[in-house]
């Protein structure tokens, strides 16, 4: 075999390993309108275990709805999407992150609202899908960074709101955190807490405290050697925090997490979970001017379920050039309004009733916008 053969065989095996297999033909899609600019379709394609069942949600950002970022209330809180998207305007609701489940049930990846940061990302989930104040979305990957300006040397931050902070580590809750205890934070000792309000310290207790983040106040938590450092505070003492969440460099205005990228820059990224389940995905056009959500059914008699394969396959098809994973499984959920009503039912199957989830993203639009 020359070089050139030999060069253009391993071109040619490279891109079967990065690229799902061929997927089965789409039967013929049907759609429905569900506002200007929201449009909602349903197809199917048959599979070697069963029928594969696909809802897409696609919304032009640019011709009016608008999507926020909803949760229970808290950070570490659970409630079905269809209570989190009962607000004005809304047309289509879909689950979010990954999270702590059995315990703190805080998302793993990164939250923000309205340019407010709710949560960092854990190590292990950072990408993100972010909206900026514009309204156009993208695929990014999130980062935390703070410090606390204590008396002496700062003290660094490495989470916010988040279930686990890093031996060693320091974390800070805020309001937004809820009323589930600090102590999954903290698993293994020493540990010390510090309330910060108006710039100065208010109370230092060791190990966690149980009662939620008053209003004014934040809290910050460290584990080991950070725990020694904010022992040395006394009440009074001046503390100053600053942290920031980005996305790629910038600050995200809406922020959901999720797990595994399935498509960059419009190729296959090689993300790998070939158990067929019940699956989301939302993605973007390179523009970020419309995005893509897509629920895969599963886990019932006949229904096939989808791998991420499967999923980056559709969302390409779909026309996404970016393309992230959400939870998926029993927390998989799509709903949108019925015809000619306001009210948002789901759209999607997995085997179960609907779960209760940490967070969502809800498509609204104004006044009047009934198809």
């Amino acid at each position: 075999m020359s070089r050139r053969a030999a060069a253009a065989a391993l071109v040619l095996a490279l891109s079967c390993l990065l690229s799902p297999a061929a997927p089965a033909a789409l039967a013929a899609a049907r759609g429905e309108a569900l506002a200007p600019g929201v449009h909602l379709s349903t197809a199917s394609a048959e599979a070697d275990e069963g029928t594969q069942y696909f809802t897409t949600l696609r919304v032009d950002l640019g011709a009016g709805p608008e999507v926020d970022y909803v949760d229970p209330g808290s950070v570490a809180a659970r409630a079905p999407l269809r209570e989190m998207a009962d607000v004005p305007g809304a047309v289509a609701a879909v689950n979010g992150d990954f999270f702590d489940s059995g315990a703190s049930y805080a998302p793993l990846g990164a939250a923000a609202r309205g340019g407010t940061a709710l949560k960092s990302p854990s190590a292990d989930n950072r990408a993100t899908a972010v909206f900026d104040a514009s309204g156009r979305g993208r695929i990014a990957t999130a980062s935390f960074t703070g410090t606390a300006g204590l008396p002496g040397d700062d003290l660094p931050l490495d989470r916010l709101n988040s279930h686990e902070v890093p031996a060693d580590g320091t974390g800070v809750f805020t309001i937004h955190w809820g009323d589930h205890p600090r102590e999954r934070a903290a698993p293994s000792g020493p540990v010390t807490e510090v309330v910060v309000a108006e710039g100065r310290v208010r109370d230092v207790r060791t190990g966690t405290g149980s009662e939620p983040v008053a209003s004014g106040t934040r809290v910050l938590l460290g584990r080991g050697a950070a725990a020694d450092r904010l022992a040395a505070l006394r009440p009074g003492d001046p503390v100053s925090l600053d942290y920031r969440l980005t996305a790629d460099g910038a600050h995200p205005h809406l922020a959901v997490g999720g797990r595994h990228v399935l498509l960059r820059d419009g190729a296959y990224t090689g993300a790998t979970d070939n158990a067929r389940h019940p699956r989301t995905a939302i993605g973007f056009s390179a523009d970020g001017t419309r995005m893509f959500v897509m629920t895969a059914d599963g886990r019932e008699p006949g229904t096939a379920g989808a791998t991420l394969g499967d999923m980056a396959e559709r969302m390409l098809q779909a026309g996404a050039h970016d393309a992230l994973e959400l939870d998926g499984g029993g927390s998989a959920t799509l709903l949108a309004r019925a015809p000619g009503t306001a009210d948002l039912v789901r759209r999607n199957r997995t085997g179960e009733d609907e779960r209760a989830i940490p967070n969502g993203l809800v498509v609204r639009t104004g006044p009047g916008s009934t198809p």
